[in-house]
Order: C-alpha cells, then structure tokens, then sequence
C-alpha cells in the first residue's frame, strides 16, 4: 500500500512536489495502538517510489478496499506499517 506521492515540473533544474495522503488511520501492533489524523507519507525504503511517484507505507495487506469516487478505504490487516509526516 502507497501513502502520498510527487510530482515532478521540468525545467532546468526539474523540481519535485511532494504531496501527502490525507485522511485518517488506525493501527494495532508490536508498538500498540497508533492513529494519524494528519497528511502522512509511507516511510517504509521502497526505490519503486523514484518510478511511480508513491511511498510504500504498509506491507503484506491482507483484506479489502472499498473506493467510492477515487478514494480508497481499506479494512485488514498488514504484517508492517510505517508512516511518517514528511516525504522520506
């Protein structure tokens, strides 16, 4: 699972906006319970960012997705999560 993203404008130098995933997340693990009510980015290491423009925030999810009108809600469970409030 991906949390947040960038864009990339060309021109020289080409710069880079960052921009995060909103809404909110509840977690239960190893750490305890955890929720964010902020913008949050994935933070787990994952050089498929640099390609796709995501952050891979959650491994081994196991459950379903519910996407009314582009969003996404997901209920299961992940084996690791990491998230962070700044691009990694």
């Amino acid at each position: 699972m991906t949390f947040g993203g960038f864009t990339v404008s060309m021109g020289p130098p080409p710069e880079y906006e960052y921009h995060p995933a909103k809404g909110w997340i509840y977690t239960f693990g190893l750490n305890g319970m955890k929720t964010w009510f902020e913008p949050v980015y994935g933070d787990l290491k994952n050089i498929y960012h640099l390609f796709g423009g995501k952050y891979l925030g959650a491994t081994g999810f196991t459950g379903i997705k519910i996407s009314p009108l582009g969003s996404g809600f997901y209920l299961g469970s992940a084996l690791r999560v990491k998230l962070g409030s700044s691009p990694p």
